[in-house]
């Protein structure tokens, strides 16, 4: 009864060696065809983008031949032409600037008649007429104050028609007037 309970028990155990072993052998061959699933799917994955790839080469050389030479120097030709002038521009005197400063600093009970203005050494000459002195006084102040100025003389005071101060003023400006103000 012993050899029986042996055998039976013998039975048992290689009954779970085989079960064992058959569990290893199905889970290793469900991680290999896992394996091969992705190694196809990356396969076809790189042969469509390399399709996709030689196609837009050959849109990008089409488009390419389309664009005439002639238009291509033109554009070349446009742009070195534009920094140029931005150069020149850069580097221009901009004598509308002290007219704009005139525009916005001149008070209404000052007019100019005369106007002299040397560029290169940044001086502005006015002739002008004034209600009284104290608004000539305080034209005069208004420009000393303004930071593009590096100074301000007057002289020639007299009383003319009118009873209206004449006067001549000279204004000296710093460098930056004569620049174009970048917008």
């Amino acid at each position: 009864m012993d050899s029986l309970f042996v055998k039976k028990e013998n039975a048992i155990k290689s009954s779970i060696l085989l079960k064992g072993g058959s569990l290893l052998f199905y889970f290793s061959l469900a991680v290999f065809f896992m394996f091969v699933m992705l190694y196809a799917g990356l396969y076809f994955l790189n042969r469509a983008q390399n399709q996709a790839k030689t196609e837009m080469e050959i849109q990008i050389e089409v488009k390419g031949q389309e664009i005439k030479p002639e238009l291509l120097d033109q554009i070349f030709s446009l742009e070195s032409k534009t920094k140029n002038i931005q150069k020149i521009i850069g580097g221009h005197i901009h004598s509308l600037n002290i007219l704009q400063f005139l525009e916005k600093k001149t008070l209404p009970k000052v007019r100019f008649v005369n106007f002299n203005l040397g560029v290169g050494n940044r001086v502005l000459q006015m002739d002008g007429e004034a209600t009284n002195y104290e608004s000539l006084t305080n034209q005069i102040l208004i420009f000393q104050q303004d930071p593009q100025v590096e100074g301000v003389r007057f002289e020639g005071l007299t009383l003319g028609n009118n009873n209206l101060v004449n006067f001549r003023i000279t204004i000296n400006f710093k460098d930056s007037i004569l620049k174009i103000n970048p917008q």
